[in-house]
């Protein structure tokens, strides 16, 4: 398994100046002292190898060639699964980031969203009770696919043009720290017509927040009634990390196939 880090110290890319001011400002924003891009890019790793291996053989699962990155961010978990996996996924793979564009619109966080009841739009990152980024940045993105995934093939969905809904035989819809975070499965299922662009046989893989501060997994059940309702069947993924080496909170993985 290759991280990051290593792939960084490996690789010899050319960063202009303001690359590397945008990437430590948004990979940086929970390590305050980083001063490099290195010292950033350490903070993509420890979420990324737990997905990578809690998840791997159900992405390599049927040879999936459409996978759909909803609520990407800037695209850390892509990226990490198409480092490590690029060998053994068929060649013509392609991965779609989807996320809304907060940094196109000028972060306009009075903008509606579509889940207002239990989240009110509050898409980015807060220190002191002030929004200072918005979670994703597509800039961000094309620069990481340009210094760990040059050959990746991959596409940008705004969700603001409502374009996922129009897609087709989707083999994988996985989405972290945003569906069990921000807002509900069931939601997004109605939302971004999930049932629908799958193919038979495709999956959904959310993680739920599993913490004394997170969403009560009760409402989860509720929801996983709803979604099984639909006719696709449920498995779950328990974390097995003790708490201590957790540097985020404890995740489990919901898995819903059609």
């Amino acid at each position: 398994m290759k991280t990051f880090t290593q792939t960084l110290k490996e690789n010899k890319h050319s960063l202009s100046k303001d690359e590397k001011t945008l990437l430590i400002k948004y990979i940086s924003w929970q390590q305050r002292n980083a001063r490099t891009v290195e010292q950033a890019i350490q903070n993509l790793d420890l979420p990324s190898i737990f997905e990578y291996e809690s998840l791997k053989d159900e992405i390599l699962e049927n040879s999936p060639k459409k996978i759909v990155d909803l609520g990407c961010g800037s695209g850390r978990s892509s990226f990490f699964f198409f480092m490590n996996l690029k060998k053994q996924l068929p060649r013509d793979t392609t991965f779609m980031l989807a996320d809304y564009d907060r940094v196109a619109d000028g972060y306009d966080i009075t903008k509606p969203f579509f889940d207002k009841e239990n989240f009110a739009g509050a898409q980015g990152y807060m220190r002191d009770n002030k929004f200072i980024l918005p979670y994703n940045n597509f800039n961000v993105a094309k620069i990481l696919k340009n210094i760990f995934c040059p050959t990746m093939n991959m596409e940008i969905l705004n969700l603001d043009e409502n374009k996922i809904q129009n897609l087709s035989q989707v083999d994988i819809v996985y989405s972290f720290a945003s569906i069990g975070y921000h807002y509900s499965i069931a939601t997004a299922f109605e939302e971004y017509n999930i049932k629908n662009i799958l193919r038979s046989g495709g999956k959904f893989i959310c993680d739920i927040q599993r913490a004394p501060s997170g969403p009560g997994h009760k409402k989860y059940e509720e929801e996983i009634e709803q979604v099984t309702q639909m006719g696709l069947k449920f498995k779950k993924l328990v974390d097995g990390r003790a708490p201590s080496r957790a540097a985020c909170h404890l995740r489990d993985f919901y898995i819903f196939t059609k």
